[in-house]
């Protein structure tokens, strides 16, 4: 009740605080805001934390300290814990919870000698009484004697007597320390200074209103309102003008970006217009230099240009120093000398020839800066050899030196790229970027990073960097690519060390040679630094290809699998599939099939891993024809390091290539399982096997002999010479255009490649015309014993009287445009007439196609070049 009672009266009284006092006129409203109030106050949630649960955590700490093998830190803080508890408060368990709170993991970051900084510093020892009087003898004379206060001070005789002395000060020089004596008075150390220099330093001062040239009488002329001054007096303004600082004779014009002369100066001994054409002349250097002044003030974001900034503040310095020996040596000597501003005008121009040259570079590229930040390296580069060719050592030394200082920083990205094959963020200097981080392993060579290009299509790099980009880029990506393969080798484990790249490293410290072009030593120098950096990773990378990731098994597998390397063994795959295809028993093109008919039979290969063929399969089969087999696809499993170089465009022609032998393999098969040794096997049947056996001969020996053998062997042999990822990717890209080409698989081939599977096709069609009158034979045929005809017999003879076969249906269907250059007489050549009359329009057929792809192997081959077509031809007219 009691804590009640006092709640309420905190509520009372926090109400009429914070309200008006017209709201105590209203009681119901004030009893209102009173138990809204004292509800806040007693539903608060912040209640005072559980001394025990504190107590619990500070002992589980001991243990874990413990545990943990802390011992010192557990002994130190059960001691604390204990003292603690001696003198504890109300506040205790708060300020106990407050350093758990604050704690963060102090098994791992507290250290008992941490304590040792807890500890006050020693306090000093109580002085004694004894020190005192050590000090201050209490039996010193006159310790103890009364004081007349009412006496003259010290201070009053001091005075007085600095007041006789006073009158001899301004005629007797300062008295020293000693001499003054203990009783010196503050007016005996006064300096009284010497008017006459004083008066020196005023006169100096000429650029004072109304202040004339010492020595000179102001006089009633044209030029009274002027100010003369003498030539040393000009030059010391020049040279405080040329080194940035404020002076009396010239003016800096911010807003127009100017520095002019006051006109109201002028020399005592030269003629106004004169001495103002001089000052014109120290103005077009002052007014560049104050230029260069005002852009190394200026921040800079960009690495590249805070190095500029820094060369330039630093070849300003350069000349302020030499500006300040000319100061020197003019105005530093107690004799008179005699000054010239003609001398210094030649002194000046000569030293300032080069800084001139920069600030004009600075000028030009000053707008596009941010947006292409190695502008000045180019100009600097472009001065150099400018400089070379005009023979301007001094020049050539001056814009060389800058030219490699600034270099250094930009082969920082260039280099950290090169030898750890990463990139630097937010870099808007370097030309390569990341295209595609998440790109995949097998295409992390193509699709991963690419170079930079401006909007003109121009490579983001220095034009005398350019040509060697692409080496730099790929020496990189070689990096990167040993890293994916676990490679750890790195540039720093070699033992040759980067040739330096400066200007002392191409001229020497001896005399510059002017002689040799500045472009073509820069050129050599910096080959030489790359060098030393791109041979290192592509050479292990092409070790680690051929040698552990088995690049050569690789194409020895794709040989064997789609080239027909080795005949037999392509001979027992085909032959598979085509007895599949005749049996008709299911289907033939089943997938999970041929797939384990090409992994039992190219298993026997030591190259080929026969886990990784797969056979795909499309549901559009053409029957018994040749193009049946354009629906079969053979996949072969390439690991990524390897499917970099052999890209999937690449597969596809493997593919295509694997279609045409199959097709060829299947007109051979038909043409070979077939006997004519039935009545009606005429002199013409035996002369259009002939024909068609000899035409797929021909066929098979051009594709494997004449071009997949010598394509292969040269394939290996550009390959073994290729230095990059990228040469034997162009290498394998090149082999597979030209074995595409050269297999008539090209699209601009198609009417040709069309033709030569019309021809394969027409193989089949005559094995099947001929199967069909071997079968009408048989059955028209008498039989001993035999009296009538199974029902599934009588169907297929009342269908092949019909013409209707299940061949020719697969003849009849129709094709594409692409595939079907002879489709519509391929519908009629086996299903119309007599016997002899389907042989002598096969045998039309095949020497109208024969003559088709004859002529236009020879056309195409005097258009390409070719000389593979011009042989197929001249084998295709050779006389059977």
């Amino acid at each position: 009740m009691a804590h009640l009672a006092r709640l309420t009266n905190l509520a009372d009284e926090l109400v009429r605080s914070l309200t008006p006092s017209s709201l105590s006129k209203s009681p119901r409203e004030f009893k209102q805001c009173k138990d809204q109030a004292l509800k806040g106050i007693r539903s608060q949630q912040y209640a005072r934390v559980d001394q025990f649960d504190v107590q619990a955590h500070y002992e589980g700490l001991v243990e874990k300290f413990v545990v943990l093998h802390r011992e010192e830190l557990a002994t130190a803080l059960e001691i604390r814990l204990d003292e603690l508890s001696k003198r504890s408060s109300k506040w205790t368990p708060e300020i106990l919870f407050l350093f758990l709170s604050l704690s963060d993991r102090p098994a791992e970051k507290s250290d008992v000698k941490d304590l040792e900084l807890l500890k006050p510093p020693p306090s000093p020892p109580q002085l004694t009484w004894a020190e005192i009087i050590a000090d201050d003898p209490l039996d010193e004379e006159g310790v103890w004697d009364d004081i007349d206060y009412a006496a003259q001070s010290s201070d009053d005789e001091r005075s007085t007597k600095g007041r006789h002395r006073s009158p001899s000060l301004g005629s007797s020089p300062p008295l020293t320390p000693a001499e003054v004596g203990v009783d010196a008075s503050p007016s005996d150390y006064i300096v009284v200074p010497e008017t006459s220099i004083l008066d020196g330093i005023e006169d100096a001062q000429f650029w004072r209103e109304g202040k004339e040239t010492p020595g000179k009488a102001a006089e009633s002329t044209p030029h009274s309102k002027s100010t003369e001054i003498s030539e040393l007096q000009a030059i010391r303004e020049i040279l405080f003008m040329l080194a940035g600082l404020p002076t009396a004779l010239f003016q800096y014009d911010e807003r127009s970006g100017i520095i002019r002369y006051v006109p109201k100066f002028r020399l005592s001994h030269a003629m106004v217009d004169t001495f103002h054409q001089t000052l014109d002349s120290f103005l077009r250097i002052g007014t560049a230099l104050w230029h260069l002044r005002l852009f190394i003030k200026q921040q800079q974001s960009i690495p590249l240009l805070q190095t500029f900034h820094a060369v330039v503040t630093r070849r300003l310095r350069d000349f302020d120093i030499r500006l300040s020996t000319i100061s020197q040596r003019l105005m530093g000597h107690d004799k008179p000398i005699v000054v010239s501003l003609i001398q210094l005008q030649s002194e000046i121009s000569s030293l300032s020839r080069n800084l001139l040259v920069l600030a004009r570079l600075v000028n030009d590229f000053a707008l596009v800066a941010e947006t292409q930040p190695f502008l000045h390296l180019e100009a600097l580069y472009q001065q150099s050899s400018e400089a070379q060719m005009v023979g301007d050592a001094d020049a050539l030394e001056f814009f060389g030196t800058l030219f490699f200082e600034c270099l250094q920083t930009y082969l920082r990205p260039i280099r950290q790229w090169m030898e750890m094959g990463e990139l630097i963020p937010d870099d808007k200097i370097f030309f390569i970027s990341v295209m595609d981080r998440s790109s995949e392993a097998s295409n992390l060579w193509h699709d991963r990073y690419s170079l930079m290009y401006g909007n003109k299509g121009r490579l983001h790099a220095p034009t005398f960097l350019q040509p060697a980009a692409e080496k730099i880029f790929k020496s990189g990506k070689s990096v990167i690519f040993l890293k994916e393969l676990g490679n750890k080798a790195s540039h720093n484990s070699r033992v040759d060390t980067e040739p330096p790249l400066t200007f002392e490293s191409l001229y020497g410290s001896d005399e510059i040679n002017l002689l040799s072009p500045f472009s073509e030593m820069f050129n050599t120098a910096f080959q030489k630094w790359m060098a030393s950096k791109y041979s290192f990773a592509s050479t292990i990378l092409r070790q680690q290809l051929y040698d552990e990731c088995g690049l050569w098994d690789m194409l020895d597998s794709l040989e064997y699998l789609y080239f027909s390397r080795d005949g037999t063994i392509f001979q027992s795959f085909a032959d598979t599939i085509f007895e599949k295809l005749d049996g008709g028993r299911g289907v033939w093109n089943d997938r999970f099939v041929l797939t384990e008919i090409a992994q039992s039979i190219f298993s026997t290969i030591p190259s080929i891993d026969s886990g990784h063929i797969f056979v795909r399969t499309t549901t559009n089969s053409k029957g018994r024809s040749v193009k049946a087999f354009s629906s079969i696809r053979i996949d072969y499993t390439i690991p990524w390091s390897i499917a970099n170089v052999i890209q999937k465009s690449s597969i596809a022609v493997y593919q295509q290539t694997h279609t045409l032998l199959l097709q060829t393999y299947r007109a051979k098969y038909v043409l070979r399982k077939l006997a004519l040794r039935t009545q009606k096997s005429t002199a013409q049947s035996y002369h259009l096997r002939h024909r068609l056996l000899w035409f797929t001969d021909v066929l098979h020996s051009h594709l494997t002999e004449n071009v997949l053998k010598p394509m292969s062997i040269d394939l290996r042999q550009k390959m073994d010479k290729a230095e990059d990822i990228d040469a034997m990717s162009s290498v394998h890209e090149n082999f597979a255009t030209t074995v595409q080409s050269r297999c008539l698989l090209s699209g601009n081939l198609a009417p040709i490649r069309q033709a030569v599977v019309s021809l394969l096709d027409l193989a089949v069609l005559f094995a099947d015309t001929q199967a069909k009158e071997t079968k009408l034979s048989a059955s028209n045929t008498p039989v001993e014993g035999q009296h009538q005809v199974s029902p599934s017999r009588a169907r297929h003879s009342r269908k092949l009287r019909r013409g209707q076969t299940s061949t020719e249906d697969a003849y009849s269907e129709p094709e594409s445009e692409e595939e079907d250059y002879d489709a519509h007489s391929d519908s009629d050549i086996g299903s119309q007439g007599s016997y002899e009359e389907k042989l002598r329009r096969m045998r039309e057929h095949f020497d109208k196609l024969r003559y088709f792809v004859t002529v236009s192997l020879r056309g195409v081959s005097r258009a390409g070049g070719e000389t593979s077509w011009e042989m197929l031809a001249d084998r295709l007219e050779w006389e059977s």
